[in-house]
């Protein structure tokens, strides 16, 4: 009875931890929330829709139109939202702050081991953000929730490594992984991670890894006749073929370049099954008593292990197959035919010189708030007293982030050697910190389209976490060097967060401003004046679409296969527009092709689009626009 008291109140503790979270971030971005239509973008736009038609009654995808590497199932996160305030802009915003706030209580609770001062530092620093984070926390909810899965995967690594855990362990972190791949194929990079960890830390690996190297290579093909050699060759082809349809089918498809021409590239799902099927009736065409020989083999090798093992293994698999049934539903239905993109490596040696730069002096200061400060500045030298007094706070906590580097070189030199060394290392609570981040900074240079701010998200947790260590080390040595960094910090994110508010007009001295209607609006009700039944425009034309709650079809008049299915629908509708924002320019190249084709039309200028409509000439010209930008 008293073990069922603490339980509760142990939840209660931390519900009402995590509602604390919630509403210091809800505050941060309260300027935001009042002029949420704005903040959503044409992407989540897309996606908004998709999911309230399955919440109404809709029939139901695991993923959305041409989209493979984010499961939809994440956005369920945003039914409770939805139930409360309506399928609004403000749900959807709402929800990401949330899943925001699970991740900063998840990385407290990682941090939890070394000491309540450390929570304590990091908790102020995850909840005083740059406006780069609570952007990319306010629109990009796949990131957030794969660095909140990877967190939790983290915690239940730890408590095997310190207890052994258990089966119900095994079980929930093979779960969390395969959940994670399904919600959103980054999480390749935490689970590469927790692999390197689990090996890296193992007793024996400096004995495995002696083995692996040429030489063995080489032993496989002596004393063998030029048939075994075949065969032996045709075995290494397989299980790389096993390995790279596993990749696929798991993740998605991948591609391998160097300087621009493509190695090796696994997209198709079905291929890949016909030829592997092909490469098996040779082998055992071959070889008969190859299959015999191969389970026996890994008999032996299982049979090796403890039946405790082999039972938290089993359970671990199990779970993983349970949290990626998703992904695997939807390619044995059909619905998943190919991988998607998203693994793309580039390993040009000038690309990745040029990446890696780009990553050093552009994205990593970006994502740590300190590269507008310091770029206004240097635009306009002493421009104001503010600029000034930002510039110089920006210098500061850059320094201080310099410090931290050598903080973490100083005492983790020979750690850090023996991991890029891929040398066995011993256990601890700090890996996660280091592993995670280099992981991400090499993933960030390979990929061929090159590092982006919210890719390095979770970087920035792991950033904040060597700052809170290193202000404990220093505790001692000055007290008042960090209540004046935290100081420091506080006025830095505090200026520039209500300067970002005040240049997009959201706030007015204290203020809040709510702007005016989203320009969508005045599409919406132009087309409902002249009877317009469907509306052909750009990548922002779902948020017309989401904006009117779903009563204005929209589609995109590009040959892109996100919307397909939406576009086909469209081809039936005789009766549409094409609408165009006046920045875009594009106006002028549509009314050329409507007079070069002499298709009569009316133009409409609103205040920030352009509608062409009313249509009538040569069909087939007309019907062109559905398609008319490539």
């Amino acid at each position: 009875m008293m073990r069922n008291s603490t339980n509760i109140q142990t939840g209660l503790m931390c519900i009402g931890v995590l509602l604390s979270i919630f509403s210091i971030n809800v505050f941060w971005n309260f300027p935001a929330l009042a002029n949420a239509d704005l903040y959503m973008n044409s992407d989540e736009a897309f996606v908004a829709n998709n999911l309230i038609k399955m919440l109404e009654g809709g029939s139901f995808n695991f993923y959305y139109e041409h989209n493979r590497y984010v499961g939809a199932l994440v956005d369920f996160t945003a039914a409770p939202f939805i139930y409360f305030f309506g399928p609004t802009s403000l749900a959807f915003k709402l929800t990401n702050i949330f899943v925001y706030s699970l991740y900063v209580g998840s990385m407290c609770l990682l941090a939890r081991q070394f000491g309540l001062f450390v929570v304590f530092l990091l908790a102020f620093f995850l909840l005083l953000p740059p406006p780069s984070i609570l952007d990319i926390s306010l629109s990009f909810i796949p990131h957030m929730m794969v660095g909140f899965l990877a967190n939790l995967c983290f915690l239940i690594y730890l408590k095997i490594e310190k207890s052994g855990g258990g089966g119900l362990y095994f079980f929930g972190l093979g779960f969390l992984m395969g959940f994670s791949i399904y919600i959103y194929t980054y999480a390749v990079l935490f689970i590469t991670s927790l692999m390197l960890l689990f090996v890296l830390t193992r007793e024996n690996w400096d004995q495995l890894r002696s083995r692996i190297n040429l030489s063995t290579l080489k032993s496989l093909f002596q004393n063998l006749s030029t048939r075994q050699r075949f065969i032996r060759f045709l075995d290494g082809v397989i299980v790389l073929f096993f390995l790279a349809i596993a990749f696929a089918y798991t993740f998605g498809g991948f591609g391998l370049d160097i300087a621009g021409v493509t190695l090796l590239q696994i997209n198709n799902l079905y291929s890949p099954l016909w030829q592997i099927a092909i490469l098996l009736l040779l082998r055992f065409g071959l070889d008969r008593s190859a299959f015999a020989d191969v389970k026996n083999r890994a008999m032996d090798q299982w049979h090796l292990l403890s039946s405790q093992m082999r039972q938290w293994i089993m359970l671990g698999m199990a779970g993983f197959a349970l949290g990626l049934s998703p992904r695997i539903t939807s390619i044995l239905t059909g619905e998943t035919k190919r991988g998607g993109q998203g693994f793309d490596m580039d390993f040009m040696p000038l690309r990745l010189i040029k990446h890696a730069w780009i990553l050093l002096t552009n994205n990593i200061p970006e994502l740590l708030g300190i590269l507008s400060p310091i770029k206004n500045f240097m635009d306009r030298p002493f421009g104001n007293g503010t600029t000034s007094l930002l510039f110089v706070l920006a210098l500061i906590i850059t320094g201080t982030f310099l410090f931290v580097l050598r903080f973490i070189f100083q005492n983790h030199k020979e750690l850090l050697g023996k991991i890029f060394r891929l040398e066995k290392i011993e256990f601890s609570p700090k890996l996660f910190f280091i592993i995670f981040p280099i992981v991400i900074v090499f993933a960030n240079i390979a990929t061929q389209s090159g590092p982006l701010v919210r890719y390095l998200f979770p970087m920035y947790g792991a950033a904040l976490f060597w700052l809170a260590l290193f202000l404990k080390s220093q505790w001692k040595k000055g007290f008042i060097f960090v209540p004046a960094f935290m100081a420091i910090w506080g006025m830095f994110f505090s200026v520039t967060l209500y300067q970002n508010y005040v240049e997009r007009g959201m706030l007015d001295g204290s203020q809040v401003v709510r702007l005016a209607p989203d320009p969508a609006y005045e599409v919406i009700t132009f087309a409902k004046e002249n009877d317009i039944h469907l509306v052909y425009g750009g990548v922002n034309v779902f948020r017309i679409s989401f904006l009117s709650e779903r009563t204005l079809p929209v589609a995109e008049y590009s040959r892109s296969p996100r919307s397909k299915i939406r576009n086909e629908k469209a081809q039936s509708v005789p009766k549409f527009a094409v609408v165009t924002r006046k920045d875009a320019l594009t106006d002028t190249v549509l009314e050329s092709y409507l007079l070069e084709n002499k298709i009569t039309h009316q133009k409409s200028v609103l205040e920030h689009h352009v509608i062409f409509w009313n249509f009538s000439g040569n069909r087939e010209a007309i019907d062109a626009l559905r398609t008319f930008f490539p």
